[in-house]
């Protein structure tokens, strides 16, 4: 579609897509021209049947680098395929059943919820489920959230985030892999002591490293006697060795050597700024050991603002924790 508004004119352009065979492929491309205060607005509509199995729309609302947030951990969303699944506004993750992407030249809103350095860009009639202010600064006497375009968003509305829905337990399965070892594959798992493996993972998160082929490895300060002992009796109990060294004035290292353990802890990051909650252990049981003892690692409490704080590099741990976090109810800034 190509539409031109010049002055005095409001020009509204479109297409509709209606794909009702599987596997069908559509591509809508909207161009516009306005000059001398004129204004155009593109208006589309694309509907997939129970039939159309696979069907792919090109209809960008975001832009391609936009995070969202998907059952295996935080995407862009131009690398969300069908059959993926996303976080909704419900709080639930859905099977996404197809995917779009269109040309966009024009006016683009950017919405930078309170209290983040973050924003996120939308085309304007892109909804957005926010509770509009009543009067400003006061606050407002009921929250009823509802659906408005982007362009309608005004500064001090509230906007509304899901609390995610998380399961109770970790999957078995995340507890079992395979160790290489002289041209052989050995098979062993960690289920027996998946409490322990959650423990440690929270102090690695925070604190931990792995080196060489066989080290596991975490750095504390002295005074940190309680982190330091808890760590040292998981090392033993899951790799059956632990050794202290008191490096620096200040510094206490932690370490054991146990490939099995090694490989596997890499699952949560090899450097601070790929550090991750691998995405089976985004559940309630898994969080409840990790989370405390990585804000012992890396949390502090300022008295001044009493706030709690947490200092990580990695953008992706960083996402994790706010959702963890809001499933407790727990916003974030």
């Amino acid at each position: 579609t190509i539409a031109f508004a010049g002055d005095g004119q409001d020009i509204d352009t479109g297409a509709k897509v209606i794909h009702d065979a599987p596997d069908t492929k559509s591509t809508i491309e909207s161009k516009s021209i306005s000059q001398e205060g004129g204004r155009t607005n593109y208006r589309g509509l694309v509907r997939v049947t129970d039939r159309a199995d696979g069907a792919q729309v090109s209809v960008e609302c975001l832009p391609g680098q936009s995070p969202v947030y998907t059952g295996s951990g935080i995407r862009k969303i131009e690398e969300i395929q069908p059959d993926d699944e996303v976080l909704t506004h419900t709080g639930e993750t859905r099977k996404v059943r197809a995917t779009s992407e269109r040309r966009y030249d024009g006016e683009v809103v950017e919405i930078r919820p309170a209290g983040t350095s973050e924003s996120v860009k939308l085309t304007p009639e892109h909804p957005v489920r926010v509770v509009e202010r009543e009067k400003y600064p006061r606050k407002n006497s009921g929250f009823s959230p509802e659906w408005i375009p982007a362009s309608d968003v005004e500064e001090a509305d509230y906007i509304s985030m899901p609390r995610p829905n998380m399961p109770d337990e970790s999957p078995d399965e995340f507890f079992e892999a395979e160790h290489h070892y002289q041209n052989q594959i050995q098979k062993y798992s960690y289920t027996e002591k998946a409490a322990q493996v959650h423990r440690l993972a929270g102090y690695y998160i925070a604190e931990g490293c792995t080196s060489g082929r066989y080290r596991v490895h975490f750095s504390f300060h002295k005074d940190e006697e309680e982190m330091i002992s808890e760590t040292r009796n998981l090392l033993e109990d899951l790799a059956g060795n632990c050794s202290v060294r008191h490096d620096k004035e200040n510094c206490v290292e932690v370490f054991a050597d146990d490939k099995k353990l090694r490989d596997f802890m890499q699952r949560f990051g090899e450097a601070n700024d790929t550090k991750r909650i691998p995405e089976p252990l985004m559940n309630t049981e898994a969080l409840e050991d990790l989370i405390p003892r990585m804000f012992d690692g890396d949390g502090t409490y300022r008295t001044d603002d009493n706030r709690i704080h947490y200092t990580t590099t990695s953008k992706e741990l960083s996402e994790q924790l706010k959702m963890a976090l809001l499933h407790y109810g727990i916003p974030t800034t």
